[in-house]
Parts: structure tokens; C-alpha cells; sequence
């Protein structure tokens, strides 16, 4: 592991490029650089992704990746993101290699570029419309994904039925977007930054959208994003969340029951059902809708506290998003998911557009 450190005024951008060559040219060595700020919060991160040949360009890492110093967040008071003196913070450049064949004792050559820039005044972040859509709709990125039928594109309705609730359809879509809207309230985000609709926005707005309903030909697959979109650059992406998979899983004596030897955690209570039907798609929503906001994967997995958004935790309690994570990438330090959507939504343009 290397460590480079730097001294940036507030406003100054940091770019960073890698390069590497993989040993013996047949293995799958990659090196990781991230950015880290004086808390030791990661802040950016790259690959080279030699390992991965079979990695969609979406799902791929930066290869070249600018963030600005910022140390508070606008808006947001209390939240400091980078403690400075005399004007100047400190930032970390880490490079470390990981290895999926083997452990292996040899040092891998690269080439790492840093560039800074002048400070320059921080633009606020634009707003965000997020469509949760029940009703149906096209996810063309979703044939992408390990050869899906072409026609899997075509998304249906949600349907209640599936989980025994159809009498209560209505009901349980307005709770399954008010608990999506809450976990992200609950992270600092106010309704100028990021705002949930059930209904379709007009022609020529501009928005991303979850789509609620349907299964997929990969057993136990609940959701995807159409990417991990750092920056949240595109503000038009889509995730889904498999609802008919969902219900095939959790109910009665379906494929749980399989792999746990007892029938599935949702009740015959229709009320209890209800509630727990909520949580579950609202927990899987948000998630995948966290990819698309920007963030990745947290690493920590069935585990009762923090019951974390971005892990892989128990999806019928609530879950939230947490300040202190470790990611798959990195080698030191933390992630805080609650700054990493501060610092990606905010209220600098009109909402959808």
C-alpha cells in the first residue's frame, strides 16, 4: 500500500488516473486508489478493473475521477466534511492491489496521476425527482444483465396479489413511498433537494425512477440498479426492485422455506402482512435507489445494529443509512453515506429539470 498526502484549499479539485500493468500478463491483479480526507472518509474511488472483463461500463469504476474540496457542506450546518488548518486540509491518496487468484508476494507497476486545480467557487448540487413507479414501465438496461430475455425490458404493473393484498394495493403503495421518502429525510435530504412522486412526471421533466414489479429468470435477484452513479451525474437512471420474486420468496412455503426449512416470515395476518410487505419493498427500494444517488455496497452483512440501507441485512425491519461503513474497495477508512448524499443531491437547480 502506498499513501500520498496532500494539502488542498477549499475549492481545489483533485483528479487522480491509474495505471497498471498486470503480472505476467494472465492474471487479474488490480490496484484500488481512493481519496481520502483528514477523517479518513472516503471521498472518491477508482479501478483499473483489469480482472473484470465481463464488467459493463455502468458497473465499472471511474478510470478518471475529479472531486472538489469541500470542508462543510452547504446547507447543511454541523456537517463537516474535511477539519482544516490555516486554510488548507488534508487529503490522502491511497493505492493498494488486490488479487482474486492468489496471494501473491510481487509488487505491481503502476503509473498514478495527481492533478489539482485552483480553488473555484462549490456549486450546490442539483435536486433530484424520483419516479417510484408501480404501474409498469421499460428498463431496457435491464437485458444487459446476464443475458436477460430482450422482452424482460417490458416491466409490469406491481401487483398486490402476489403477496395475498390486493384489496389494500392502493394503501400499500402511498406507505411503501412515504417509508422510502422518510429513511432519506431522515438523512438530512429536505424536499428542495429530493422529491418522491407515484405519478408520472410530465414530457420533458427530468427524473430517475424505481420501478416496482415482475421477476427475472435469477432466482433470489429482488433488485437491480441501472448503475452506481457516483457524483449522481445522470439524474435520468433507473433501478428495479422484483416484486413477484419477492412474494415467490417470502410467502407461505416458497423457495424460503427451501433454503431456511421453514415457511416464509410474512404473516396470515393481512394487517401484519401489510406492514411487513411495506418495509420489505420500501427497504429494497430505497437500496437500489441508493445505487443510482451514488452509493455503493456496505460491507457489513446480517447484522442486527446498524440494520444498514446498503448492506445485506434483514429487510423486514427498517432499515437506514449510516454514517460509518467499509466498502468492498477500500483498503483504509470508512465511507459516510449520509455525506455522500449531501454532497450529491442539493437544491441547485428547480426540481426535474
Amino acid at each position: 500500500m502506498d499513501v500520498f498526502t496532500l494539502q488542498l484549499a477549499e475549492g481545489q479539485y483533485i483528479s487522480i488516473n491509474a495505471e497498471a500493468e498486470t503480472l505476467y500478463g494472465r492474471d487479474v491483479s488490480q490496484i484500488m486508489v481512493a481519496i481520502y480526507n483528514a477523517d479518513l472518509e472516503a471521498i472518491a474511488s477508482i479501478s483499473n478493473s483489469t480482472g473484470d472483463d465481463a464488467m459493463t461500463a455502468a458497473d465499472s469504476i471511474d478510470p478518471n475521477y475529479a472531486v472538489q474540496a469541500a470542508f462543510e457542506i452547504d446547507g447543511h450546518e454541523g456537517i463537516v466534511i474535511d477539519p482544516n488548518v490555516d486554510g488548507l486540509g488534508t487529503y490522502y491518496v491511497v493505492v493498494s492491489m488486490e488479487n482474486s487468484d492468489a496471494d501473491l508476494d510481487e509488487s505491481i507497476a503502476y503509473r498514478l496521476r495527481i492533478e489539482t486545480t485552483d480553488p473555484e467557487p462549490i456549486e450546490e448540487a442539483p435536486s433530484q425527482l424520483v419516479y417510484l413507479n408501480f404501474n409498469g414501465g421499460t428498463a431496457d438496461y435491464f437485458t444487459e444483465y446476464q443475458g436477460v430475455p430482450s422482452y424482460y425490458a417490458n416491466r409490469p404493473a406491481f401487483d398486490a396479489e402476489a403477496f395475498d393484498l390486493a384489496n389494500m394495493r392502493s394503501g400499500l403503495i402511498q406507505e411503501i413511498a412515504a417509508r422510502i421518502e422518510q429513511i432519506y429525510r431522515d438523512a438530512g435530504l429536505t424536499e428542495q433537494e429530493i422529491e418522491f412522486t407515484t405519478t408520472l412526471p410530465a414530457a420533458g421533466t427530468v427524473y430517475s425512477e424505481v420501478l416496482f414489479g415482475g421477476r427475472t429468470l435469477s432466482e433470489g435477484l429482488f433488485g437491480l440498479a441501472e448503475n452506481i452513479d457516483r457524483h449522481n451525474y445522470d439524474r435520468t437512471d433507473q433501478a428495479i426492485v422484483l416484486t413477484d420474486e419477492l412474494a415467490t420468496f417470502y410467502m407461505g412455503d416458497g423457495y424460503y422455506a427451501e433454503y431456511y426449512g421453514d415457511l416464509g416470515p410474512l404473516s396470515e395476518d393481512g394487517t401484519v402482512r401489510f406492514d411487513q410487505v411495506a418495509t420489505l419493498l420500501a427497504n429494497i427500494g430505497a437500496h437500489e435507489l441508493g445505487h443510482i444517488l451514488g452509493l455503493e455496497h456496505a460491507t457489513e452483512v446480517d447484522v442486527d445494529e446498524p440494520n444498514n440501507l446498503m448492506g445485506y441485512n434483514d429487510y423486514l425491519e427498517p432499515q437506514v443509512l449510516t454514517e460509518r461503513n467499509d466498502y468492498w474497495y477500500q483498503s483504509v477508512g470508512f465511507t459516510n453515506e449520509i455525506d455522500l448524499l449531501l454532497r450529491n443531491i442539493g437544491s441547485g437547480t428547480v426540481m426535474g429539470r
